[in-house]
This record gives C-alpha cells, sequence and structure tokens, in this order.
C-alpha cells in the first residue's frame, strides 16, 4: 500500500489542512501524528524502487492539481456548515480560553450572586490565545485511568435541556448508567445540573 500513502502524502495536507504525516521531521502546522509510519514511510524511499515510484505518483497528481482536479473538492469543505463533519486531523487550533486575573489589594476573587455586590469582590477574566488539540484524536485514547476522562458516545432521549423537569426524568437516568458502566461503580447519585450558555453573567455562565 505504498503507492496509497504517496497519494495521501500529496492530497491530505493539501487538500484537507492534515500535518505532513509522512515526515519525521516535520513541526509546522504539527508534527506527524504518526511518528513510526513515517519513519517506514522514509526508510522505504531509500530503496530506489519505492523512491521511484513515488516520484512517478507526485509527480501525476502535481499535474492534476495543475489541472484543477481538486478544487471542487476544497470548495465544498471551505462551504460546510456541518459541524459533525471533520475534515482536518493532527493540527491543533487556537483558541481564546479565559483566565482569571489576580485581585487586586483589599480585594479577594469572588462574585455575588442574587444579593448586593459589597465592592469586596472581583471576578476579571482576560482571553489569551491556546493551542488546544482535538482529544478525539489521542491514541490510545483517553481513559479515566490514565487520564482522568473519557470521551463516550450517549445518545439522549432528552429533546429541551432548557426543560429542567426533562433532564431529571430522562438525562440523569442516562448519565447514570454511562457512569455506571465507564467507571465500574455499583452506586450512582447526580445532584445537581447546570446549564451553560453564553449570555449569562453570573458565576454559573
Amino acid at each position: 500500500w505504498f503507492p496509497t500513502c504517496v497519494f495521501a502524502e500529496f492530497l491530505l495536507p493539501r487538500v484537507f489542512g492534515w500535518p505532513r504525516i509522512f515526515d519525521p521531521e516535520a513541526t509546522e502546522p504539527a508534527p506527524t501524528p504518526f511518528p513510526s509510519l513515517a519513519r517506514w514511510y522514509t526508510e522505504m524511499q531509500d530503496t530506489s524502487a519505492f523512491a521511484s515510484v513515488r516520484s512517478d505518483i507526485m509527480g501525476y497528481w502535481e499535474q492534476m492539481e495543475a489541472a484543477g482536479q481538486f478544487v471542487h473538492i476544497s470548495e465544498e469543505i471551505a462551504a460546510n456548515t456541518d459541524p459533525t463533519l471533520k475534515f482536518t486531523y493532527g493540527v491543533p487550533q487556537t483558541v481564546a480560553l479565559n483566565y482569571q486575573e489576580p485581585p487586586p489589594p483589599n480585594k479577594t476573587t469572588g462574585r455575588y450572586i442574587n444579593q448586593p455586590d459589597l465592592d469586596d469582590v472581583v471576578d476579571v477574566h482576560v482571553a489569551a490565545p491556546v493551542h488546544m488539540h482535538d482529544g478525539r484524536e489521542l491514541h490510545p485514547a483517553a481513559t479515566l485511568d490514565s487520564m482522568g476522562f473519557a470521551l463516550q458516545s450517549c445518545p439522549t432521549k432528552c429533546k429541551d435541556f432548557r426543560d429542567d423537569a426533562q433532564v431529571v426524568s430522562a438525562y440523569y437516568a442516562e448519565m447514570i448508567e454511562l457512569v455506571k458502566a465507564v467507571s465500574g461503580a455499583e452506586r450512582v447519585y447526580v445532584f445537581d445540573h447546570t446549564v451553560r450558555e453564553s449570555g449569562n453573567t453570573n458565576l454559573n455562565a
């Protein structure tokens, strides 16, 4: 399947924005997530027959690219609005995370909720750019024992998370069974839930 790897080496970075997965020395936009595969692929090219095959295949696809072979694919990717479709792998995204500022003298960190503000606490956050990786790409996958968290698929019957009664009646039971299955716990108790939304300005936003 060496020829398939050559095609992937050509196509994935150019069209789908992947890192150069077959280059063990690459650092931008990210190192290869498959270092063993990259080393194998590189060592194979020390053999003249494999190097020649790679050169022929790459040359063909470079000609096809120049003729517009991948334009429609790139346009479809650029126009995609479905957040469930994932085209890029192994490249961290730069996101803004809010970090809490230290309080000034004579004040502590905190916030009053549903009561008068006595002007003795502050809660100021400043956004900072952070490189964030997709946890779904971890290999091996994250587990409670290895990472302290796990990603699980859990379809829900809850149709409206703003309906507290529906959340309690449907979602609580689903989460109890999920936690039991993943952790091995015999008893799970859900004591509360919070619906987070960007429009809130209190501590639970």
